[in-house]
């Protein structure tokens, strides 16, 4: 028999003894014969006839030149020849020694019981595997799987411990990351202080590969990533799994089983790049991490696998002193001599919202513009369209552009998702749960998923939660918003909303609660001045002075007198404000006297 321990040679095929009653298990024979050649292994099967040797010295002769012994049995013992006490089937079986065993037991209810003794014997012996079936068909595939992992065991050079396991190297990022140690940090303090599965969450280009490719370095060689953006089917995670692991499948069970036995002894930290878009093989990660006791995973991806034990951690972006020394980092390596522009870097940073792919983006263009051009070029408003193209050649396509970026997250909501981010682009600034009700008609479990899956954003708030969208998914939205024929209607309800809490608020902030009144203006203010700003665009007056007027005390409280005259200026001279009743036309007049009153130009008034 072959040494476990030797490779064998290529013209040395292991020979697989198959041991059966001839008659009655004529078709179970054929199967392991040709489970057998599946493997292109080479099957002997003894058979009766007229021969110049005992039948017993040519199956024992047989034995002897095998590598694996197979049994398959079913109702009878086999016969006994004269002078012999066991049968010949009984007789193989002792003659096999310490070869390996496959034994395949054939369902049956009127056993023999001489047969019943040997099986008896056959499950009490630890060198046996032991099966039962029903019939050829599930017999060729059993027989494939079994010898299959057995040659995987027994038939190599490799040490079993490691035995199919070859995980790739992990990639090696080009440039150093810059702004996420405190990430980094914890996240491995959660891994290594028990945690099996952490998750690292954020919106598309906010660095959560980078990051979870800085915490593998820590644990290698001991880790391995799975990248998981060119698997689109669910199904298909396990074998993408096995692929950077270096595990060939083999045989027809499913890969997953594999995949968790030769890591059932191993300490391994598996990263599972890019969940969002097989979520449901979120069970197959449960199966390994209770099959793999030794084994963690670090997953990213939009949105949580939401299984029991699971660690989330939010990515959020870069700061602003973060981000200004990435900008700073990326174009001294784009241009040589690149002196930074503290204060135009800033606003980059601030203007692409502290999204690192953003950044990366933007840095690529300091090899020929400076920061402060670049700045201009991109404009400083956030509802202006936003897009960065010309990326390095080597980023995934989905990654060569913001918007393609953005078009890989958005292709993955649902329809009743996408209708709502494309309503909620109307807000400027943040807005609350009720007005998202009012204005885009969210309700509860649409608005919680686009939150979870990091396409809104949380933007804090002390009397009741805030959201946002970030400025390039914003105008992105906006895009779809106009397509989709809904973009005036979405305007007029916000109109309709702010008008609505411009009133309130008047009346708050004269009142007791004023400076509660006041906080919940300051939400709201980028949208009364976006508002305001596109009523004037529409030649609206009516609008401007219903939300300019009743605020007046707010604009001195908060120092914003001056840009407000400018606007009471310019909603004057349109020629909707001649037009307007007796009641909101001397209300203009009357805000506009007072702001240039308020700012020292009485004889404007």
């Amino acid at each position: 028999m072959a040494d476990p321990g030797t490779p064998l040679t290529p013209d040395r095929r292991v020979r697989v003894f198959v041991s059966s009653t001839l008659q009655e298990l004529a078709a179970e024979r054929q199967a392991a014969k040709e489970a057998v050649g599946r493997l292109r292994l080479t099957p002997v099967l003894f058979e009766l006839g007229a021969r110049p040797h005992p039948p017993r010295e040519l199956y024992r002769a047989y034995l002897d030149q095998s590598d694996v012994f197979v049994g398959i049995y079913w109702r009878r013992y086999g016969w006994v020849a004269p002078g012999e006490t066991v049968s010949g089937l009984e007789d193989e079986y002792l003659l096999s020694g310490d070869r390996p065993k496959l034994i395949y037991v054939k369902e049956a209810a009127d056993r023999e019981p001489r047969l019943e003794e040997l099986l008896d014997r056959v499950r009490a012996d630890d060198r046996a595997a032991y099966k039962p079936f029903g019939h050829a068909a599930e017999l060729v595939d059993l027989l494939a799987d079994d010898l299959a992992v057995l040659l995987t065991e027994r038939f190599t050079a490799r040490p079993p411990a490691v035995a199919g396991l070859r995980p790739a190297r992990l990639p090696v990022p080009p440039t150093e990351l810059v702004g996420r140690a405190a990430e980094v940090a914890a996240v491995t303090g959660l891994l290594r202080g028990g945690a099996r599965l952490v998750t690292l969450v954020g919106p598309g280009g906010v660095g959560k590969t980078r990051v979870a490719l800085e915490v593998a370095r820590g644990f290698a060689p001991d880790a391995c990533f799975v990248d998981l953006a060119p698997v689109g089917d669910p199904a298909a995670v396990p074998g993408a799994v096995a692929a950077a692991l270096g595990i060939r499948p083999e045989g027809s069970g499913p890969v997953l089983d594999l995949v968790a036995e030769r890591l059932a002894d191993r300490d391994l930290l598996l990263v599972l790049d890019n969940v969002e878009q097989v979520l449901a093989a979120a069970p197959d990660v449960a199966t390994l991490l209770a099959a793999c006791p030794g084994v963690r995973v670090l997953a990213t991806g939009r949105t949580a696998l939401r299984l029991r034990g699971e660690h989330e951690v939010p990515l959020d972006p870069l700061a602003v002193p973060d981000a200004v020394g990435l900008l700073a980092a990326r174009g001294r390596e784009v241009r040589p001599g690149f002196v930074p522009d503290p204060e135009a870097l800033a606003g980059l940073a601030r203007r692409l919202d502290g999204i690192p792919l953003a950044l990366e983006l933007a840095a690529a263009r300091l090899r020929l513009l400076s920061p402060a051009q670049l700045l201009h070029r991109l404009g400083d408003r956030p509802d202006r369209p936003l897009d960065l193209s010309a990326g390095a050649v080597d980023l995934p396509d989905r990654q060569r552009t913001l918007r393609s970026t953005i078009e890989w997250s958005h292709g993955l909501l649902s329809g009743a998702e996408r209708a709502l981010l494309a309503r909620l682009s109307v807000f400027a600034g943040s807005f609350t749960v009720a007005g998202a009700e009012e204005v885009a008609g969210a309700d509860d479990d649409t608005l919680s998923s686009l939150v979870a899956q990091s396409m809104v954003a949380a933007a804090g708030g002390e009397r009741e939660p805030r959201f946002r969208l970030l400025s390039a998914v914003r105008a992105y939205a906006r895009e779809k918003l106009a397509a989709a024929g809904e973009r005036e209607a979405t305007l007029a309800r916000l109109t309709d909303w702010l008008l609505a809490f411009a009133a309130a608020a008047g009346a708050g902030l004269t009142g007791p609660d004023n400076r509660d009144w006041a906080a919940r203006v300051d939400g709201e203010l980028d949208d009364l001045r976006s508002m305001m700003r596109w009523a004037v665009a529409r030649d609206d007056a009516a609008t401007v002075v219903g939300l300019a007027a009743p605020l007046f005390p707010y604009w001195w409280s908060r120092g914003l007198l001056v840009p407000m005259r400018e606007l009471a200026d310019r909603a004057a001279a349109l020629p909707s404000a001649a037009a307007l009743p007796p009641g909101p036309a001397a209300l203009l007049l009357w805000a506009r006297g007072m702001l240039r009153i308020a700012v020292g130009d009485p004889a404007g008034a």
